[in-house]
Protein backbone atom coordinates (compact mmCIF):
# COMPACT_ATOMS: atom_id res chain seq x y z
CA UNK A 1 0.00 0.00 0.00
CA UNK A 2 1.09 3.77 -0.78
CA UNK A 3 0.92 6.55 1.13
CA UNK A 4 1.20 10.05 0.14
CA UNK A 5 3.48 12.38 2.04
CA UNK A 6 2.34 16.20 2.66
CA UNK A 7 4.13 18.69 5.00
CA UNK A 8 2.72 19.83 7.62
CA UNK A 9 6.52 22.22 9.23
CA UNK A 10 9.51 23.49 7.79
CA UNK A 11 10.86 19.94 8.78
CA UNK A 12 8.02 17.91 9.58
CA UNK A 13 6.52 14.93 6.80
CA UNK A 14 3.09 13.33 7.75
CA UNK A 15 0.95 10.98 6.13
CA UNK A 16 -2.58 9.67 6.37
CA UNK A 17 -3.39 6.17 7.95
CA UNK A 18 -5.64 3.70 6.20
CA UNK A 19 -9.69 4.46 6.51
CA UNK A 20 -10.59 0.83 6.54
CA UNK A 21 -7.59 0.66 8.97
CA UNK A 22 -8.80 3.34 11.05
CA UNK A 23 -12.34 1.69 11.29
CA UNK A 24 -11.23 -1.61 12.02
CA UNK A 25 -9.44 -0.65 15.45
CA UNK A 26 -12.15 2.12 16.02
CA UNK A 27 -9.46 4.37 16.14
CA UNK A 28 -10.64 8.41 16.84
CA UNK A 29 -9.07 11.57 16.68
CA UNK A 30 -6.45 12.47 19.52
CA UNK A 31 -5.51 8.62 20.48
CA UNK A 32 -2.35 7.09 19.86
CA UNK A 33 -0.37 4.35 17.50
CA UNK A 34 2.29 3.30 18.14
CA UNK A 35 5.50 3.37 16.17
CA UNK A 36 7.94 1.01 15.79
CA UNK A 37 11.03 0.81 13.59
CA UNK A 38 12.56 -2.35 11.94
CA UNK A 39 15.21 -2.15 9.64
CA UNK A 40 14.13 -0.18 7.14
CA UNK A 41 10.50 -0.46 8.06
CA UNK A 42 8.20 1.27 10.35
CA UNK A 43 5.45 -0.81 11.85
CA UNK A 44 2.40 1.33 12.67
CA UNK A 45 0.29 -0.92 15.49
CA UNK A 46 -2.96 0.01 17.35
CA UNK A 47 -3.13 1.36 20.57
CA UNK A 48 -7.20 2.39 21.02
CA UNK A 49 -7.24 2.48 24.83
CA UNK A 50 -4.95 5.61 25.23
CA UNK A 51 -6.21 8.80 25.12
CA UNK A 52 -4.46 12.07 25.39
CA UNK A 53 -6.49 14.50 27.74
CA UNK A 54 -7.91 18.19 26.74
CA UNK A 55 -6.18 20.66 28.45
CA UNK A 56 -7.92 23.92 28.60
CA UNK A 57 -5.98 27.27 29.31
CA UNK A 58 -6.74 31.07 29.55
CA UNK A 59 -4.99 33.53 27.03
CA UNK A 60 -2.37 35.99 28.54
CA UNK A 61 -0.35 37.87 26.01
CA UNK A 62 2.84 37.91 28.79
CA UNK A 63 3.01 34.13 30.12
CA UNK A 64 1.08 32.31 26.60
CA UNK A 65 4.77 31.26 24.80
CA UNK A 66 5.97 30.04 28.25
CA UNK A 67 3.17 28.14 28.70
CA UNK A 68 3.01 26.91 25.59
CA UNK A 69 6.29 25.66 25.42
CA UNK A 70 5.76 23.93 28.72
CA UNK A 71 2.69 22.11 27.39
CA UNK A 72 5.08 20.96 24.62
CA UNK A 73 7.51 19.61 27.18
CA UNK A 74 4.95 17.91 29.18
CA UNK A 75 1.65 17.11 27.91
CA UNK A 76 0.10 14.44 24.54
CA UNK A 77 -2.94 16.39 24.72
CA UNK A 78 -5.24 18.81 22.79
CA UNK A 79 -4.61 22.11 23.97
CA UNK A 80 -7.78 24.84 23.85
CA UNK A 81 -6.68 28.32 24.36
CA UNK A 82 -10.04 30.50 25.81
CA UNK A 83 -9.88 34.56 26.25
CA UNK A 84 -12.75 37.09 27.47
CA UNK A 85 -11.83 38.88 24.74
CA UNK A 86 -10.48 38.50 20.97
CA UNK A 87 -6.67 36.54 20.98
CA UNK A 88 -4.85 38.60 18.39
CA UNK A 89 -4.13 37.39 15.67
CA UNK A 90 -0.28 37.13 16.60
CA UNK A 91 -1.19 34.08 18.26
CA UNK A 92 -0.63 31.95 14.90
CA UNK A 93 2.86 33.11 14.90
CA UNK A 94 3.31 31.69 18.63
CA UNK A 95 1.83 28.33 18.06
CA UNK A 96 3.93 27.73 14.70
CA UNK A 97 7.54 27.82 16.97
CA UNK A 98 6.56 25.06 17.92
CA UNK A 99 7.16 22.09 15.70
CA UNK A 100 4.15 19.40 15.35
CA UNK A 101 1.60 21.89 17.05
CA UNK A 102 -1.33 22.12 14.37
CA UNK A 103 -4.44 24.67 14.85
CA UNK A 104 -7.25 22.99 13.75
CA UNK A 105 -9.71 25.58 15.18
CA UNK A 106 -9.19 29.23 14.75
CA UNK A 107 -12.16 31.63 16.81
CA UNK A 108 -11.78 35.12 17.60
CA UNK A 109 -11.80 34.16 21.74
CA UNK A 110 -10.98 30.34 21.13
CA UNK A 111 -7.90 28.20 19.51
CA UNK A 112 -7.37 24.78 19.65
CA UNK A 113 -4.49 22.92 18.91
CA UNK A 114 -3.37 19.43 18.34
CA UNK A 115 -0.45 17.55 18.30
CA UNK A 116 0.40 16.22 14.76
CA UNK A 117 3.64 14.78 16.09
CA UNK A 118 5.41 14.03 19.59
CA UNK A 119 8.20 15.99 19.92
CA UNK A 120 11.30 14.43 19.13
CA UNK A 121 13.19 15.35 22.51
CA UNK A 122 13.93 11.87 23.53
CA UNK A 123 16.93 11.72 21.62
CA UNK A 124 18.89 14.99 21.59
CA UNK A 125 21.96 13.27 20.52
CA UNK A 126 20.30 12.50 17.33
CA UNK A 127 19.06 16.22 16.55
CA UNK A 128 22.47 17.25 17.22
CA UNK A 129 24.09 15.11 14.67
CA UNK A 130 21.16 15.74 12.50
CA UNK A 131 22.35 19.83 12.43
CA UNK A 132 26.04 19.24 11.99
CA UNK A 133 25.06 17.33 8.91
CA UNK A 134 22.84 19.41 7.47
CA UNK A 135 25.07 22.02 7.86
CA UNK A 136 28.30 19.92 6.27
CA UNK A 137 26.23 19.42 3.06
CA UNK A 138 25.17 23.34 2.57
CA UNK A 139 28.68 24.23 2.96
CA UNK A 140 29.61 22.26 -0.28
CA UNK A 141 27.94 25.05 -2.01
CA UNK A 142 29.12 28.70 -1.98
CA UNK A 143 26.98 30.45 -0.75
CA UNK A 144 25.53 27.49 1.44
CA UNK A 145 22.40 26.11 0.46
CA UNK A 146 20.06 24.88 2.90
CA UNK A 147 17.96 21.72 1.48
CA UNK A 148 16.49 21.41 5.21
CA UNK A 149 16.59 23.83 7.86
CA UNK A 150 17.93 23.36 10.57
CA UNK A 151 16.09 26.32 13.15
CA UNK A 152 13.67 23.79 14.09
CA UNK A 153 16.01 21.49 15.21
CA UNK A 154 18.13 24.18 17.13
CA UNK A 155 14.69 25.13 19.11
CA UNK A 156 14.11 21.57 20.30
CA UNK A 157 17.57 20.99 21.18
CA UNK A 158 17.32 24.80 23.39
CA UNK A 159 14.39 23.57 25.06
CA UNK A 160 16.01 20.24 26.44
CA UNK A 161 18.90 22.91 27.18
CA UNK A 162 21.66 19.94 26.36
CA UNK A 163 24.70 21.63 25.67
CA UNK A 164 23.35 25.03 25.49
CA UNK A 165 26.62 27.08 24.52
CA UNK A 166 27.46 24.49 22.12
CA UNK A 167 24.21 25.00 20.48
CA UNK A 168 24.63 28.65 20.99
CA UNK A 169 27.13 28.33 19.12
CA UNK A 170 25.77 26.48 16.12
CA UNK A 171 23.28 28.68 16.24
CA UNK A 172 25.31 31.33 15.77
CA UNK A 173 26.99 29.95 12.87
CA UNK A 174 24.25 28.90 11.18
CA UNK A 175 22.52 32.56 11.20
CA UNK A 176 25.47 34.22 9.82
CA UNK A 177 26.17 31.92 7.29
CA UNK A 178 22.44 32.59 6.09
CA UNK A 179 23.24 35.86 5.90
CA UNK A 180 25.66 35.60 3.21
CA UNK A 181 23.91 35.47 -0.36
CA UNK A 182 26.64 36.08 -2.95
CA UNK A 183 29.87 33.50 -3.64
CA UNK A 184 31.96 34.63 -0.86
CA UNK A 185 36.11 34.07 -1.50
CA UNK A 186 36.55 31.21 -2.44
CA UNK A 187 39.77 30.74 0.20
CA UNK A 188 37.90 32.12 3.00
CA UNK A 189 35.06 30.47 2.49
CA UNK A 190 36.49 27.08 1.78
CA UNK A 191 38.31 27.66 5.53
CA UNK A 192 35.10 27.73 7.49
CA UNK A 193 33.80 24.91 5.76
CA UNK A 194 36.90 22.92 6.15
CA UNK A 195 37.21 23.48 9.86
CA UNK A 196 33.41 23.02 10.50
CA UNK A 197 33.74 19.45 8.58
CA UNK A 198 37.11 18.74 11.00
CA UNK A 199 35.65 20.02 14.11
CA UNK A 200 32.31 17.57 13.55
CA UNK A 201 35.02 14.38 12.75
CA UNK A 202 36.82 15.60 16.34
CA UNK A 203 33.02 15.72 18.35
CA UNK A 204 32.55 12.35 16.77
CA UNK A 205 35.67 10.68 16.36
CA UNK A 206 38.35 12.20 18.56
CA UNK A 207 41.97 12.31 17.27
CA UNK A 208 44.57 13.88 19.38
CA UNK A 209 46.50 14.44 16.18
CA UNK A 210 43.73 16.22 14.34
CA UNK A 211 42.52 18.33 17.33
CA UNK A 212 46.37 19.54 17.01
CA UNK A 213 46.05 20.56 13.20
CA UNK A 214 42.96 22.61 13.99
CA UNK A 215 44.61 24.19 16.59
CA UNK A 216 47.46 24.99 14.07
CA UNK A 217 45.19 26.05 11.51
CA UNK A 218 42.97 28.44 14.04
CA UNK A 219 46.58 30.12 14.83
CA UNK A 220 46.96 31.09 11.34
CA UNK A 221 43.55 32.55 10.95
CA UNK A 222 44.42 36.16 11.92
CA UNK A 223 47.50 36.22 8.99
CA UNK A 224 45.14 34.32 6.55
CA UNK A 225 42.19 36.76 7.02
CA UNK A 226 44.52 39.74 6.49
CA UNK A 227 45.62 39.00 3.01
CA UNK A 228 41.81 37.76 2.19
CA UNK A 229 40.18 41.18 3.19
CA UNK A 230 43.36 42.95 1.04
CA UNK A 231 42.21 40.29 -2.26
CA UNK A 232 38.40 41.30 -1.80
CA UNK A 233 36.07 44.49 -2.06
CA UNK A 234 33.75 42.72 -0.29
CA UNK A 235 35.04 43.21 3.16
CA UNK A 236 31.10 42.97 4.90
CA UNK A 237 31.43 39.08 3.55
CA UNK A 238 35.40 38.68 5.03
CA UNK A 239 33.90 39.75 8.25
CA UNK A 240 31.23 37.46 8.58
CA UNK A 241 33.07 34.82 7.78
CA UNK A 242 36.14 35.68 10.24
CA UNK A 243 33.46 36.24 12.54
CA UNK A 244 32.61 31.95 11.62
CA UNK A 245 35.92 31.29 12.19
CA UNK A 246 35.63 32.66 15.77
CA UNK A 247 32.73 31.04 16.56
CA UNK A 248 34.19 27.38 15.04
CA UNK A 249 37.45 28.11 17.52
CA UNK A 250 35.10 28.35 20.48
CA UNK A 251 32.90 25.35 19.16
CA UNK A 252 36.18 23.03 19.03
CA UNK A 253 37.12 24.10 22.60
CA UNK A 254 33.91 23.50 23.90
CA UNK A 255 34.30 20.24 22.02
CA UNK A 256 37.39 19.56 23.57
CA UNK A 257 35.98 20.22 26.84
CA UNK A 258 32.66 18.45 27.38
CA UNK A 259 34.65 15.16 26.04
CA UNK A 260 34.44 12.97 29.09
CA UNK A 261 37.35 10.74 30.34
CA UNK A 262 35.26 7.83 29.44
CA UNK A 263 34.67 8.61 25.47
CA UNK A 264 38.05 9.33 25.36
CA UNK A 265 39.39 6.38 27.06
CA UNK A 266 37.37 4.80 24.43
CA UNK A 267 38.81 5.58 21.55
CA UNK A 268 39.50 2.55 19.29
CA UNK A 269 43.15 1.95 18.77
CA UNK A 270 43.43 1.55 15.08
CA UNK A 271 45.13 -1.65 13.43
CA UNK A 272 48.75 -0.34 11.67
CA UNK A 273 48.67 -0.40 8.10
CA UNK A 274 51.51 -1.82 6.01
CA UNK A 275 51.98 0.95 3.73
CA UNK A 276 51.26 4.77 4.51
CA UNK A 277 50.49 6.81 1.69
CA UNK A 278 50.71 10.71 1.82
CA UNK A 279 48.22 12.44 -0.24
CA UNK A 280 48.83 16.10 -1.12
CA UNK A 281 46.01 17.77 -3.51
CA UNK A 282 46.32 21.02 -4.81
CA UNK A 283 44.03 22.58 -2.26
CA UNK A 284 41.22 22.68 -0.05
CA UNK A 285 39.11 25.37 -1.13
CA UNK A 286 37.81 24.43 -4.69
CA UNK A 287 35.18 21.87 -4.68
CA UNK A 288 37.06 19.50 -7.92
CA UNK A 289 39.54 18.79 -5.13
CA UNK A 290 38.23 18.80 -1.93
CA UNK A 291 35.37 16.78 -3.04
CA UNK A 292 35.53 14.87 -5.95
CA UNK A 293 39.15 13.86 -5.77
CA UNK A 294 39.89 13.53 -1.88
CA UNK A 295 36.18 11.85 -2.01
CA UNK A 296 37.00 9.26 -4.79
CA UNK A 297 40.80 8.29 -2.79
CA UNK A 298 38.94 8.06 0.23
CA UNK A 299 36.24 5.88 -0.90
CA UNK A 300 38.76 3.65 -2.90
CA UNK A 301 41.28 3.29 -0.54
CA UNK A 302 38.88 1.43 1.56
CA UNK A 303 39.27 -1.42 -1.24
CA UNK A 304 42.57 -1.54 0.47
CA UNK A 305 42.75 -2.32 3.69
CA UNK A 306 46.59 -2.66 4.10
CA UNK A 307 46.53 1.53 3.26
CA UNK A 308 46.66 4.17 5.00
CA UNK A 309 45.92 7.40 3.86
CA UNK A 310 47.67 10.28 5.30
CA UNK A 311 45.61 13.35 3.64
CA UNK A 312 47.63 17.18 4.25
CA UNK A 313 46.67 19.64 1.34
CA UNK A 314 47.09 23.47 1.42
CA UNK A 315 44.05 25.63 2.42
CA UNK A 316 44.35 27.87 -0.42
CA UNK A 317 45.05 27.05 -3.79
CA UNK A 318 48.39 27.56 -5.82
CA UNK A 319 50.31 27.59 -2.51
CA UNK A 320 53.77 26.07 -3.19
CA UNK A 321 55.34 26.87 -0.08
CA UNK A 322 52.61 24.80 2.23
CA UNK A 323 53.16 22.07 -0.44
CA UNK A 324 56.54 21.89 -0.38
CA UNK A 325 56.21 21.73 3.94
CA UNK A 326 53.82 18.69 3.46
CA UNK A 327 56.26 16.99 1.12
CA UNK A 328 59.21 17.44 3.36
CA UNK A 329 56.36 15.98 6.31
CA UNK A 330 56.11 12.77 4.26
CA UNK A 331 59.70 12.62 3.95
CA UNK A 332 60.32 12.69 7.41
CA UNK A 333 57.49 10.37 8.56
CA UNK A 334 59.08 8.37 6.25
CA UNK A 335 55.55 7.20 3.82
CA UNK A 336 55.61 4.60 1.87
CA UNK A 337 54.09 6.27 -1.09
CA UNK A 338 53.33 9.38 -2.08
CA UNK A 339 50.16 10.68 -4.34
CA UNK A 340 50.34 14.30 -5.40
CA UNK A 341 48.95 17.27 -7.67
CA UNK A 342 51.41 19.74 -7.89
CA UNK A 343 50.33 23.97 -8.36
CA UNK A 344 53.74 25.16 -9.15
CA UNK A 345 55.87 22.12 -10.24
CA UNK A 346 59.11 24.05 -10.64
CA UNK A 347 59.02 25.50 -6.77
CA UNK A 348 59.17 21.72 -5.12
CA UNK A 349 61.98 20.30 -7.78
CA UNK A 350 64.39 20.15 -5.14
CA UNK A 351 61.91 18.25 -2.75
CA UNK A 352 61.16 16.08 -5.58
CA UNK A 353 64.42 15.12 -5.76
CA UNK A 354 64.89 13.97 -2.39
CA UNK A 355 61.53 11.86 -2.69
CA UNK A 356 63.36 10.23 -5.29
CA UNK A 357 66.58 9.90 -3.66
CA UNK A 358 64.67 8.20 -0.40
CA UNK A 359 63.73 6.02 -3.59
CA UNK A 360 59.53 6.92 -2.43
CA UNK A 361 57.49 6.11 -5.58
CA UNK A 362 55.64 8.94 -6.60
CA UNK A 363 52.42 9.47 -8.64
CA UNK A 364 51.70 13.41 -9.70
CA UNK A 365 48.07 13.60 -10.65
CA UNK A 366 46.60 16.34 -13.57
CA UNK A 367 49.93 18.84 -13.71
CA UNK A 368 53.09 17.14 -15.57
CA UNK A 369 56.29 17.92 -13.86
CA UNK A 370 57.62 17.50 -17.15
CA UNK A 371 61.36 16.70 -15.95
CA UNK A 372 63.39 13.75 -16.18
CA UNK A 373 62.78 12.89 -12.43
CA UNK A 374 61.51 9.67 -11.44
CA UNK A 375 57.76 9.94 -11.09
CA UNK A 376 54.83 8.08 -13.18
CA UNK A 377 52.00 10.94 -14.08
CA UNK A 378 48.17 10.49 -14.05
CA UNK A 379 46.13 13.02 -16.41
CA UNK A 380 43.17 14.40 -18.77
CA UNK A 381 43.80 15.49 -22.55
CA UNK A 382 42.63 19.37 -21.76
CA UNK A 383 42.85 20.52 -25.02
CA UNK A 384 40.72 17.97 -26.31
CA UNK A 385 38.25 18.87 -23.44
CA UNK A 386 38.86 22.46 -24.72
CA UNK A 387 38.28 21.79 -28.55
CA UNK A 388 35.05 19.67 -27.91
CA UNK A 389 33.46 22.63 -26.33
CA UNK A 390 34.59 25.17 -28.89
CA UNK A 391 32.89 22.74 -31.71
CA UNK A 392 30.07 22.11 -29.88
CA UNK A 393 29.47 25.81 -28.83
CA UNK A 394 30.11 27.08 -32.60
CA UNK A 395 27.38 25.10 -33.66
CA UNK A 396 24.71 26.98 -31.48
CA UNK A 397 26.50 30.37 -32.06
CA UNK A 398 26.14 32.85 -35.16
CA UNK A 399 28.78 33.77 -37.17
CA UNK A 400 30.89 37.10 -35.60
CA UNK A 401 28.77 36.15 -32.31
CA UNK A 402 31.09 37.19 -29.18
CA UNK A 403 32.66 34.94 -26.71
CA UNK A 404 33.93 35.67 -23.27
CA UNK A 405 36.16 33.11 -21.82
CA UNK A 406 37.45 32.74 -18.25
CA UNK A 407 40.50 30.97 -17.65
CA UNK A 408 42.67 29.60 -14.59
CA UNK A 409 46.02 30.69 -14.54
CA UNK A 410 48.44 31.77 -17.57
CA UNK A 411 50.63 28.64 -16.29
CA UNK A 412 49.18 24.92 -16.19
CA UNK A 413 46.43 22.65 -17.70
CA UNK A 414 43.96 25.18 -18.32
CA UNK A 415 45.96 27.03 -20.36
CA UNK A 416 45.35 23.82 -23.06
CA UNK A 417 41.76 23.89 -22.45
CA UNK A 418 41.84 27.89 -24.02
CA UNK A 419 44.34 26.50 -26.69
CA UNK A 420 41.69 24.04 -27.75
CA UNK A 421 38.81 26.10 -27.32
CA UNK A 422 39.96 28.88 -29.66
CA UNK A 423 41.28 26.19 -32.02
CA UNK A 424 37.55 24.62 -32.53
CA UNK A 425 36.12 28.00 -32.60
CA UNK A 426 38.35 29.65 -35.19
CA UNK A 427 38.71 33.24 -36.17
CA UNK A 428 34.70 34.19 -37.19
CA UNK A 429 34.12 35.07 -33.69
CA UNK A 430 35.14 37.64 -30.87
CA UNK A 431 37.19 36.61 -27.84
CA UNK A 432 37.46 38.26 -24.65
CA UNK A 433 39.54 36.76 -21.52
CA UNK A 434 39.07 36.76 -17.75
CA UNK A 435 41.48 35.16 -15.63
CA UNK A 436 39.29 33.99 -12.50
CA UNK A 437 41.83 32.26 -10.53
CA UNK A 438 39.10 29.02 -10.49
CA UNK A 439 37.45 31.09 -7.83
CA UNK A 440 33.72 31.14 -7.65
CA UNK A 441 33.35 34.28 -6.46
CA UNK A 442 36.10 36.02 -8.74
CA UNK A 443 34.39 34.44 -12.01
CA UNK A 444 30.73 36.27 -10.05
CA UNK A 445 32.54 39.65 -9.53
CA UNK A 446 34.41 39.68 -12.45
CA UNK A 447 31.57 38.37 -14.87
CA UNK A 448 29.04 40.91 -13.29
CA UNK A 449 31.35 43.93 -14.07
CA UNK A 450 31.94 42.47 -17.56
CA UNK A 451 28.53 42.20 -18.19
CA UNK A 452 27.68 45.50 -16.67
CA UNK A 453 29.37 47.24 -19.24
CA UNK A 454 29.58 44.54 -22.41
CA UNK A 455 26.76 42.36 -24.19
CA UNK A 456 27.56 38.78 -24.70
CA UNK A 457 26.67 35.73 -26.83
CA UNK A 458 28.60 32.68 -24.54
CA UNK A 459 30.87 31.94 -22.12
CA UNK A 460 33.38 29.80 -21.83
CA UNK A 461 34.32 28.83 -17.63
CA UNK A 462 37.19 26.36 -18.35
CA UNK A 463 36.34 24.91 -14.79
CA UNK A 464 33.16 24.26 -12.93
CA UNK A 465 33.66 26.47 -10.03
CA UNK A 466 34.24 29.07 -12.24
CA UNK A 467 30.89 28.42 -13.66
CA UNK A 468 29.13 28.25 -10.85
CA UNK A 469 30.16 32.25 -10.15
CA UNK A 470 28.81 32.93 -13.98
CA UNK A 471 25.71 31.02 -13.58
CA UNK A 472 24.80 34.14 -10.56
CA UNK A 473 26.38 36.58 -12.48
CA UNK A 474 23.82 35.65 -15.72
CA UNK A 475 21.12 35.45 -13.24
CA UNK A 476 21.60 38.14 -11.21
CA UNK A 477 21.61 40.84 -14.32
CA UNK A 478 18.42 38.32 -16.29
CA UNK A 479 20.62 37.65 -18.81
CA UNK A 480 20.13 35.25 -21.48
CA UNK A 481 23.92 33.49 -22.18
CA UNK A 482 25.17 30.26 -23.30
CA UNK A 483 27.57 28.86 -20.67
CA UNK A 484 29.53 25.82 -21.17
CA UNK A 485 31.29 24.40 -18.27
CA UNK A 486 34.49 21.74 -17.56
CA UNK A 487 35.38 18.99 -15.13
CA UNK A 488 31.65 17.72 -14.40
CA UNK A 489 31.28 17.93 -11.00
CA UNK A 490 28.39 17.64 -8.58
CA UNK A 491 27.29 21.24 -8.99
CA UNK A 492 28.17 21.28 -12.78
CA UNK A 493 26.04 18.12 -13.48
CA UNK A 494 23.15 19.78 -10.95
CA UNK A 495 23.56 23.11 -13.42
CA UNK A 496 23.34 21.01 -16.29
CA UNK A 497 20.31 19.44 -15.54
CA UNK A 498 18.21 22.25 -14.69
CA UNK A 499 19.32 23.80 -18.17
CA UNK A 500 21.51 26.62 -16.41
CA UNK A 501 25.01 25.29 -18.89
CA UNK A 502 24.43 24.24 -21.85
CA UNK A 503 27.51 21.63 -21.69
CA UNK A 504 30.19 20.47 -19.34
CA UNK A 505 33.29 18.64 -19.88
CA UNK A 506 33.55 15.16 -18.03
CA UNK A 507 37.60 14.69 -17.16
CA UNK A 508 36.06 12.22 -14.90
CA UNK A 509 37.63 13.60 -11.64
CA UNK A 510 36.67 10.29 -9.35
CA UNK A 511 38.76 8.17 -11.69
CA UNK A 512 41.61 10.54 -11.83
CA UNK A 513 41.87 10.24 -7.39
CA UNK A 514 40.63 6.42 -7.89
CA UNK A 515 43.84 5.51 -10.50
CA UNK A 516 46.04 7.35 -8.02
CA UNK A 517 45.23 5.22 -5.15
CA UNK A 518 45.35 1.83 -7.68
CA UNK A 519 48.70 2.91 -9.01
CA UNK A 520 50.32 3.65 -6.46
CA UNK A 521 48.92 0.01 -4.68
CA UNK A 522 50.36 -1.41 -7.53
CA UNK A 523 53.91 -0.08 -7.78
CA UNK A 524 53.83 -0.75 -3.89
CA UNK A 525 52.79 -4.84 -5.12
CA UNK A 526 55.94 -4.97 -7.70
CA UNK A 527 53.61 -4.19 -10.73
CA UNK A 528 55.21 -3.04 -14.05
CA UNK A 529 53.41 0.98 -14.46
CA UNK A 530 53.42 2.69 -17.20
CA UNK A 531 55.13 6.31 -16.79
CA UNK A 532 52.44 8.23 -18.54
CA UNK A 533 48.72 7.41 -18.00
CA UNK A 534 46.22 9.62 -19.81
CA UNK A 535 42.98 8.97 -20.69
CA UNK A 536 40.30 11.36 -23.28
CA UNK A 537 37.85 13.12 -21.92
CA UNK A 538 33.92 13.21 -22.76
CA UNK A 539 31.69 16.14 -24.16
CA UNK A 540 28.38 15.89 -21.86
CA UNK A 541 25.19 17.92 -23.53
CA UNK A 542 22.33 19.42 -22.39
CA UNK A 543 20.45 17.03 -24.13
CA UNK A 544 21.26 13.82 -22.52
CA UNK A 545 20.79 15.14 -19.36
CA UNK A 546 16.92 15.37 -19.92
CA UNK A 547 16.65 12.29 -21.85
Amino acid sequence: MYRKITRTGPATLTISLPAKWVKKHNLKPSEYVELKEAENKLIITSKPGEKSENITIQYNEVLIENMLEKLFLEAESTITIESRTRIPKTIINTINQFPGFEITELWEKKVIINRVMSPSLNKPSALLRRIYQVLIDALKQNPANFSSDVSENIFLLQLVQERPKEIFLLREFYETILKIKTPAHDDAYALVRVLFNKIYMQKYNFSTQDSKKISEIFSKTDDLFKGYYQKTKSHLQISQLYYCVQLLNQLHKEIIYSQSIDALSDITDKKEKKYRIGVCLKNQANVFWDQEIKGSIIEVSKNYPEIEIILDSPLIDMDAKTQDKILQRFIEQKVDGIIFAPGYPKIISKTIDKINKENIPLVILDTDLETNQEYIYIGFDNYQGGYLTGEYLKKKLKPKSKILTLKGYTTGNSVRRVDGFEDAIGKGHKIDMIQAHFQESEAYEKTLKYLQKNEVDAIFATSDNMAMGVIKAVEELNKKVLIAGFDWTEEGKEALKQGKIISDISSKPRELGELGVQTIHDILKGKTIAERIEYKVELIKAEKTRK
